[in-house]
Formats: C-alpha cells, sequence, structure tokens
C-alpha cells in the first residue's frame, strides 16, 4: 500500500467573524487555494465560542494570536504551526503548496506557442 504523500490533516483556523476584508479574502484565497491543489483539510473557526479552548490552543502554538488564516498540521493528537498567510503565498508563488500539504499540482492552462513563420 502507498504512503500518503503527507499523512498529517491540514486544520486552517479562520475566523467567520472577521470584518477586515482582507482577512475575508485571504481565507476565500487559502480555500481556493488548497481545493485548485486537492489538498484535504478542515477548518476551525476561531470566532466560534465553542472553539475557543482549541482556538487559543491553536494561538499558544504558533505564538502569534488574533491573525487569520493560520495553517497547521495534525497528527494524531500532536498538533504543529505551519505558517501564516505570508508564507502560505510564498509557498503558492514558488509552486511549493502540493509539496508541503500533500496535494497535487494543478494543471497550468498556458496558450500554445504559435510556430515561427
Amino acid at each position: 500500500k502507498a504512503k500518503d504523500k503527507n499523512p498529517n490533516q491540514v486544520l486552517v483556523l479562520i475566523s467567520q467573524q472577521s470584518f477586515d476584508r482582507e482577512v475575508v479574502a485571504n481565507q476565500q484565497n487559502a480555500a481556493a487555494i488548497l481545493d485548485a491543489h486537492g489538498v484535504k483539510y478542515k477548518t476551525l473557526d476561531g470566532a466560534d465560542p465553542v472553539n475557543k479552548a482549541r482556538r487559543n490552543e491553536l494561538f499558544e502554538i504558533s505564538g502569534i494570536r488574533a491573525k487569520y488564516p493560520h495553517f497547521f498540521f495534525e497528527d494524531g493528537d500532536k498538533t504543529t504551526f505551519w505558517g501564516g498567510w505570508s508564507k502560505f503565498q510564498i509557498a503558492n508563488e514558488n509552486k511549493e503548496l502540493a509539496d508541503e500539504f500533500g496535494g497535487t499540482p494543478p494543471v497550468s492552462k498556458s496558450v500554445p506557442e504559435m510556430p515561427a513563420p
């Protein structure tokens, strides 16, 4: 049986209550990019009072509070912080997300070159 490229579960800490347009856009972009790469992930809404204890654990793990989105790996009962939005953007621009998160790079739709006359 082939082992998964990345056996860890990706957890994205978000805030559904954010009124900051940039945060909302970053969260939406992160989801779209992860989906395009076929990355399996789950989200945790840090603004939901039900998730307060887990959110605070995640803030402690990352050392960063109230910045969204955050990206973590969960492996059983162990959670490690991968990075925030800036690191995610850089990894995406450098085409490293599939390696980092265990997905597959999306197929780029390039226009075929015209042959020289």
